[in-house]
């Protein structure tokens, strides 16, 4: 399952993106932003002939580290939390 979520992103002089960080909504609502600490890498992916740039990183929550799955999706400039079910 994708979740839409904000992201701010770096672009550089090549057009490379580099999330930098996460904004994830609470069973409250309420929304809380999060650094992303490492990107351990990145792949474009095509499913359906959608492109996807995909991310696997890890954010800082609270002293945890833990490791996200985020895409990119190229057509609609939308990003998205892989939730693993």
């Amino acid at each position: 399952m994708n979740i839409p979520v904000d992201v701010i992103a770096v672009f550089n002089t090549l057009g490379n993106i580099k999330p930098a960080y996460i904004r994830l909504e609470k069973e409250d609502h309420s929304l809380i932003t999060y650094q992303i600490t490492t990107i351990h890498f990145s792949q474009e992916e095509k499913h359906a002939g959608i492109s996807n740039i995909v991310y696997v990183c890890d954010i800082l929550a609270g002293e945890n580290q833990r490791q996200i799955k985020i895409a990119y999706n190229l057509q609609s400039h939308k990003w998205f939390l892989h939730n693993p079910t």
